[in-house]
C-alpha cells in the first residue's frame, strides 16, 4: 500500500506531497483545483511507462494524434500539457513510497543527448531535416535497479512508445467520463470465476443484498459477444445488466475492477458519476468491503456533499482506514492538506466545508 507521494512540475502540480495515505483516500475541492491532476500523477507514477502517459492526455479529451515524420514542436506541443506551466525545459518528477518503506520514482523529460533524425527525413531531401528530442521516462524501479523507456520517433519517422513493466503492478484509472464496457465486465466476472478462490458468489450476494430486484448474475454468450445477464426477480427472462441499470451496471464494475486489481491501486475521480444519490451509503460500503476483502488501495474524487456525507457512518467505524485529502489552488498551483479519518468524519458531520 502507498504510504506518500511526492510530484513536481505535473500539470498544476508545481510541488505537492501526499502522506500517511490510508486504505481509502478520498480527494475533494472545488472543480479546477487540481484533484484530476494528482489523480492522473499518482497513475503515471505507477506504472512510469510512456504509454499510460500518452493515454492519461487523451482520457482528458485532448486530441493526441501524431503524424508520420513530424516536427520537432508538433512531437513536442503533444506531451507540452504534462509539463507544469508547459515548461518543456524542467522535468516532471514522481516519487511513491509503501508501507515497507520501498520506493520507486520516476523523472520524464526530453533527453537532449540522444537526438534522432529519421532517415525519411534525409530520403525526402530536406535542406534542414527535423531533429526530434525523445521524451525520456527514467525509472527507479524496487529494490533501486534503473532503466529507461522513450517516447520517441523511429528511423522510420514513425511514432513510438517504449514498452515496459509497471514500476507498481496491478493498477486501474477510471477517468471522470469512463464509461463500463459490457465485454470488459463479463470478461472481469470469467476471470474472477475461474479463480481458485472463485469470488464471484460473494459479489453475486453483495449485488443481491443491495439491489433486491436482482436475484443472480451470469455470463451469457448469445450472440458473439460474451455479456454479464441479471435475473430479474419480476420478469422470466435474463436481460443483459447494462440494459438494467446504468447506475448499478457502474457499480458493479468497479466492485468488479477492485477484485481484478487485487493487492494494487485503484484510483477513480468524480465517483458519484451515474449513481443515484440515494445508492451512495451502499456504494460507499461495497468499495470499502472490496478493498479490504482484497487488499486493494482506493484513491476516489467527488464533488458531490451528499456523496460526501454518505460515507460518514463508515469512516466513523474504520477511522483508521480512510483520509480526506483536501486540494485547492493558490495562485494556480495546485496544494493539498490531509486530515485522518476520525477528523475528516467529524468535518464532515459538522457540515464544515472541506470541499473548499
Amino acid at each position: 500500500m502507498i504510504k506518500s507521494f511526492a510530484v513536481e512540475n505535473f500539470r498544476s502540480l508545481k510541488q505537492l506531497e501526499l502522506s500517511n495515505l490510508s486504505r481509502v483516500n478520498i480527494l475533494v475541492g472545488r472543480s479546477a483545483s487540481g484533484k484530476t491532476a494528482a489523480l492522473e500523477a499518482i497513475r503515471i507514477a505507477l506504472t512510469g511507462t510512456p504509454t499510460v502517459a500518452w493515454q492519461v492526455n487523451s482520457l482528458r479529451g485532448v486530441p493526441m494524434f501524431m503524424p508520420p515524420n513530424p516536427q520537432r514542436d508538433q512531437f513536442e506541443s503533444q506531451w507540452a500539457s504534462i509539463f507544469n506551466d508547459y515548461d518543456l525545459g524542467r522535468s516532471i518528477l514522481f516519487k511513491l513510497t509503501d508501507e515497507l518503506n520501498q520506493v520507486t520514482s520516476l523523472k520524464i523529460y526530453f533527453d537532449q543527448r540522444n537526438p534522432i533524425t529519421p532517415s525519411t527525413q534525409l530520403a525526402l531531401g530536406s535542406s534542414v531535416p527535423t531533429t526530434i528530442v525523445p521524451l525520456a521516462f527514467e525509472r527507479v524501479l524496487l529494490g533501486g535497479k534503473t532503466n529507461k523507456l522513450y517516447a520517441t520517433v523511429n528511423q522510420q519517422g514513425h511514432f513510438h512508445l517504449d514498452q515496459g513493466q509497471d514500476l507498481r503492478p496491478n493498477s486501474e484509472f477510471f477517468s471522470s467520463n469512463w464509461q463500463s464496457n459490457a465485454t470488459q465486465m463479463a470478461s472481469w466476472f470469467s476471470q474472477i470465476s475461474i479463480d481458485v478462490n472463485d469470488q464471484t458468489k460473494d459479489i453475486v450476494n453483495l449485488i443481491c443484498r443491495q439491489f433486491p430486484e436482482i436475484a443472480d448474475l451470469a455470463v451469457q454468450a448469445p450472440t458473439q459477444f460474451p455479456l454479464l445477464y441479471a435475473t430479474l426477480k419480476y420478469s422470466n427472462r435474463k436481460i443483459p445488466l447494462s440494459l438494467v441499470s446504468s447506475g448499478i451496471n457502474k457499480f458493479i464494475s468497479l466492485i468488479l475492477a477492485i477484485r481484478i486489481f487485487k493487492g494494487g491501486v485503484v484510483l477513480i475521480d468524480e465517483m458519484e458519476n451515474g449513481i443515484y444519490y440515494q445508492m451512495f451509503p451502499i456504494f460507499w460500503e461495497a468499495l470499502y468491503q472490496s478493498a479490504v476483502e482484497t487488499n486493494t488501495q482506493l484513491f476516489l474524487s467527488t464533488h458531490s456533499w451528499e456523496c460526501l456525507k454518505a460515507a460518514v457512518p463508515l469512516i466513523e467505524k474504520h477511522s483508521d482506514d480512510f483520509s480526506l485529502i483536501q486540494v485547492f489552488q493558490d495562485q494556480g498551483i495546485t496544494k493539498a492538506t490531509s486530515v485522518s479519518g476520525s477528523d475528516a468524519a467529524a468535518a464532515i458531520d459538522s457540515d464544515i466545508e472541506v470541499r473548499r
